[in-house]
C-alpha cells in the first residue's frame, strides 16, 4: 500500500528587513525597505521528503515596486529558484527542482530597483508531490519561459517506442494543455496527434484543435438532423459549432452573454456595406476615439520625437531611465520607440511593455529575438490602416 502524501504546509512569515507588516485575518500587507536585494519576508524551514517535489501556492497584490520570492537552500545560502513580480495581482505556483536539499525556506526579497515596494500577501502554502514520469509536474511558467498554447503543427523529428503509424518526416497536428506549446520543439502523446493532408497549410493544421474542440460538444450533445440547436457563446468556437451544426442539418439559434456582441456585427456589417471602413466595433472603440489621457501624452511625444534632437541625448536619457530602475515603464517604452525609430503611438490598448513581454520569453529566445519588438508584427496593420483612412 502506498504511503500517504504529506499534508499541507501552512507558510508562517517572520520579518526581516521590511519597514512595515501588518497581518490581517487572511491577508499580510507589507512595505519593503529600500535595500537592493535584501530579503523581507522569510518563511520557517519547510522540510523536503525524499523523492518528493515542493509546490508552493502563493497569491497577491503588488501595488506599487517589484518583488522577488523564491526558495533557498537548506543552508540558506543560494537560491533554488525565484521568480519575480511587477504590480497588479498575480497567483501562481512555484515549482523548482529542489535537487539534494531535504529543507527549503521560501523567501520574499527586493528585486534589485533601490525602492520600496508596497503588496499584499494572502495565505501561502506548500504541497510536496512526487515527480512525473517526464520530471518536474507541469508549471505554468517554468526555467524555459511560458507553456503557452494548446494547438500546433509541424514536422515529425522523432517518435517513441510502438508508434508505427507516424514516421519522421510526416507533418501533424496536435493538441493538448501542456503538450502542444506554442514552442520550437514539442514531445505530444500519440493519441493528440494526427497527419495533416495532403495539401493542407501548415497555418491552417495548427488551428485543429480548436475545430476538434466544436466538434467534441457536438458529439457529446448528440445532435440529430432537423433539431433545433442552442449555441450559448458566438466566440470563434462558438461560430465554428454553429457552422458544423448547419452542415449536419440542424436549425441553430445563436446567443450570447455580451448584449453588444451580436447586434455590434449587424451594426458593422450594415457600414461595411455601405462603404465605411469599419476599423474597430464592440469593446474598445470608444476608448479608441476618445481615448485615454496617457494617449495625449503619447501623440505629444510623437511630435517632440519628430524635432532634431541628437540621438546620443535620447540613449542618455534612457540609460538614465534604465539605471533608475524604469525600464519596465512606458516612459522607458516610449523613448525606446523614438530611438529606433517606431511610431511611439501605435492605437489600441496597451498593457505591457516590451521588457514585460520579454519576460515571457526563455533566455534562449531572448537572445533570438534580441533585434525584434512588437512592431514587426504591427507595422503592416499599421501602415495598411494609415494608407485606408487617409
Amino acid at each position: 500500500m502506498p504511503a500517504p502524501e504529506p499534508s499541507p504546509v501552512r507558510v508562517t512569515w517572520v520579518r526581516c528587513g521590511a519597514t512595515d507588516f501588518e497581518e490581517a485575518a487572511n491577508s499580510l500587507r507589507v512595505v519593503s525597505d529600500e535595500s537592493e536585494f535584501g530579503y523581507q519576508l522569510m518563511s520557517q524551514e519547510i522540510a523536503v521528503p525524499p523523492g518528493m517535489i515542493p509546490i508552493v501556492h502563493i497569491e497577491g497584490q503588488i501595488d506599487s515596486g517589484i518583488i522577488t520570492i523564491g526558495l533557498l537552500d537548506e543552508k540558506r545560502a543560494r537560491w533554488i529558484g525565484s521568480r519575480s513580480y511587477d504590480q497588479g495581482p498575480f497567483q501562481d505556483r512555484l515549482i523548482f527542482d529542489p535537487g539534494r536539499n531535504r529543507s527549503m525556506t521560501l523567501v520574499i526579497a527586493n528585486a534589485g530597483t533601490k525602492e520600496k515596494s508596497s503588496f499584499q500577501l494572502g495565505p501561502a502554502r506548500v504541497v510536496m508531490t512526487p515527480p512525473t514520469k517526464d520530471g518536474l509536474p507541469q508549471s505554468e511558467l517554468g526555467d524555459q519561459g511560458w507553456h503557452v498554447g494548446y494547438s500546433a503543427a509541424g514536422e515529425v523529428m522523432d517518435v517513441g517506442d510502438g508508434v508505427s503509424d507516424i514516421t519522421v518526416g510526416d507533418v501533424v497536428a496536435c493538441a493538448g494543455a501542456g503538450k502542444a506549446n506554442h514552442a520550437d520543439f514539442i514531445v505530444v502523446p500519440r493519441n493528440l496527434v494526427c497527419r495533416v493532408p495532403a495539401g493542407c497549410e501548415m497555418k491552417l493544421a495548427a488551428t485543429t484543435t480548436v475545430g476538434a474542440i466544436a466538434l467534441q460538444g457536438i458529439r457529446r450533445a448528440a445532435c440529430q438532423l432537423g433539431e433545433t440547436i442552442a449555441v450559448i457563446g458566438l466566440g470563434l468556437i462558438g461560430q465554428i459549432t454553429a457552422q458544423m451544426l448547419r452542415a449536419n442539418g440542424c436549425r441553430v439559434l445563436g446567443m450570447d452573454s455580451d448584449p453588444v456582441r451580436v447586434p455590434v456585427y449587424y451594426v458593422s456589417k450594415l457600414a461595411r456595406d455601405n462603404g465605411v471602413v469599419v476599423c474597430q466595433v464592440g469593446e474598445g472603440a470608444d476608448e479608441l476615439f476618445f481615448g485615454y489621457p496617457h494617449w495625449k501624452t503619447a501623440l505629444r511625444l510623437q511630435h517632440l520625437n519628430d524635432l532634431p534632437v541628437p540621438r546620443f541625448v535620447k540613449r542618455t536619457a534612457l540609460a538614465t531611465l534604465r539605471s533608475s530602475g524604469s525600464h519596465r515603464s512606458f516612459r522607458y517604452e516610449w523613448l525606446r520607440r523614438g530611438i529606433s525609430d517606431e511610431p511611439i503611438f501605435w492605437g489600441g490598448a496597451e498593457a505591457f511593455t516590451e521588457a514585460h513581454k520579454k519576460l515571457l520569453l526563455s533566455q534562449r529566445l531572448r537572445r533570438k529575438f534580441k533585434t525584434y519588438s512588437s512592431w514587426e508584427p504591427v507595422s503592416e496593420i499599421f501602415v495598411r490602416f494609415r494608407e485606408r483612412a487617409c
